[in-house]
């Protein structure tokens, strides 16, 4: 069995790549559940095996269905030792602006502009970290670059969510 730290890819017999088909994920999660599942495993230690192996092919699914921990993992598998990396200046200013907006946010559709936003913006660095990781060369430090907006674009997700959430308790 392979340990926790393992190539969510290996774990689900696929090749590493960026394009992954989430339907055939979930198809081969299916697969190897049911092949793993304990009650197939009666035996004391089988039965914990089948358990942990479950866990880790339900990790490996998460990982590759979420497309910020899949880049983690291509970067982490591809580029190990690879330097962490800053976030350009600009866009470091326009998430503090966003960030700004969401704090200053009196209505829902101000919340859902920048909600929609990040929607688009999440988008575009998606495909942009998808071209890198596919190319034959990868620059692994425009990876992790790319990498570093996508977080940011999530911790401002749920920024926005708070936002969303702290604004109904402020009109009840």
């Amino acid at each position: 069995m392979p340990d926790m730290n393992s190539d969510p890819f290996e774990v689900l017999g696929l090749d590493r790549s960026w394009s992954v088909d989430v339907p055939r994920v979930r198809a081969l999660q299916a697969r190897l559940l049911a092949a793993h599942h304990p009650d197939r495993h009666p035996n004391g230690v089988a039965q914990q095996d089948a358990v942990a192996q479950s866990a880790h092919i339900n990790r490996a699914v998460a990982i590759l269905c979420d497309p910020l921990q899949r880049a983690e993992a291509l970067i982490g598998l591809g580029d190990p030792n690879g330097a962490t990396v800053t976030l350009p200046q600009e866009v470091l200013m326009e998430m503090l602006s966003r960030r700004d907006g969401l704090t200053e946010a009196t209505t829902r559709e101000d919340i859902a502009q920048c909600r929609d936003w990040i929607a688009s913006e999440r988008v575009a660095q998606e495909r942009a970290i998808g071209g890198v990781l596919s190319s034959a060369r990868v620059d692994w430090s425009a990876a992790r670059r790319l990498l570093a907006h996508l977080r940011a674009l999530a911790r401002l997700e749920e920024d926005a969510q708070r936002a969303l959430a702290n604004l109904g308790r402020m009109q009840r």
